[in-house]
């Protein structure tokens, strides 16, 4: 649960790498399949994506189909990993195991089986001792060490103690977090905002955050409030008033109420850059979806746009 991606928002992977973490990553997968990669996913050409074309003679392999993130990409050449800029110079040398893209000013690197963080000069900034960390949000960065999760902030002191099972980054001032198989929130002085009663929670976006209890998804807000509960199966957190919903295979958007506001008709949904994350669903009141083989676009009400 916790590969770290090039997004903003969960500073985390998918970069995850990026669907919509439900309970288990397995249980994603054999759910959530339908819902396209993004569009950068299928043209791995760098220079159709990036304007980026790779010297001549430099034998490297890019990370994230060609993505460049502050001026530098996570590359590989004969198993180790370092980085280029954009002008195909090796800025960062080939050392280590394993490498990914930076996230405001830091990477992280792996060696052997622990991780740590580097800056854009290469120069490591928390140490290479943590058997797992998530990309640093609001100032602070999830690390586990022996099977347990806390968090650190950038002068590497531990801020949350390493008691929990999972958890991922901070988004608007909560981080969900697990505990003998239930999950909650916790604030940035570690209290417990939301209790450990849910079988699933993900992370807050427009003020709502999705659940799940007794078997039923639903989203609460930060009082922990119920807004609502839905038969449908839960893709990605709120986006412009909408979140992306499915049922036996098809695909629709419901609003902040829990409403039907776009029907369940779509076979597909694409994946949309947004303030430098991508998301299946709607940016700039738009959404790109796919019905009977067709591509095109829809409104937030699921009008078609010619």
């Amino acid at each position: 649960m916790h590969n770290v991606s090039i997004c903003k928002r969960i500073k985390n992977f998918m970069l995850a790498t990026i669907s919509f973490i439900m309970t288990t990553l397995t249980t994603m997968a054999a759910t959530a399949y339908m819902v396209t990669a993004p569009a950068f996913a299928k043209t791995v050409d760098c220079q159709q994506v990036t304007g980026f074309r790779m010297p001549k003679g430099l034998d490297v392999e890019l990370q994230s189909y060609c993505v460049f993130s502050e001026s530098l990409a996570a590359v590989s050449k004969n198993g180790k990993w370092g980085f280029l800029d954009t002008k195909g110079n090796i800025a960062i040398p080939f050392k280590y195991d394993l490498a990914r893209n930076f996230d405001d000013g830091l990477a992280i690197v792996r060696l052997g089986s622990k991780e740590g963080f580097i800056n854009r000069k290469g120069k490591l900034v928390i140490s290479i001792e943590y058997d797992e960390v998530i990309n640093f949000s609001e100032g602070l960065a999830a690390v586990n060490r022996e099977g347990k999760w806390g968090y650190i902030n950038k002068d590497n002191q531990v801020i949350i103690p390493f008691e929990y099972d999972d958890t991922i980054a901070f988004d608007e001032g909560l981080a969900q977090v697990t505990k003998d198989g239930k999950q909650g929130f916790i604030n940035k002085e570690n209290q417990m905002v939301i209790p450990l009663i849910y079988d699933y929670a993900g992370w807050f976006s427009e003020g709502l955050g999705a659940i799940k209890l007794n078997d039923k998804y639903g989203f609460i807000d930060k009082n922990n409030n119920v807004v609502f509960f839905t038969d449908y199966y839960l893709e990605y957190a709120f986006s412009e008033d909408r979140v992306l919903v499915n049922k036996g295979r098809k695909y629709g958007f419901l609003d902040a109420e829990g409403n039907v506001a776009v029907p369940l008709i779509y076979d597909e949904v694409d994946w949309i850059e947004k303030d430098d994350i991508t998301i299946p669903g709607f940016v700039n009141g738009i959404a790109r979806v796919k019905k009977d083989g067709e591509w095109f676009y829809i409104d937030n009400l699921g009008q078609r746009i010619d």
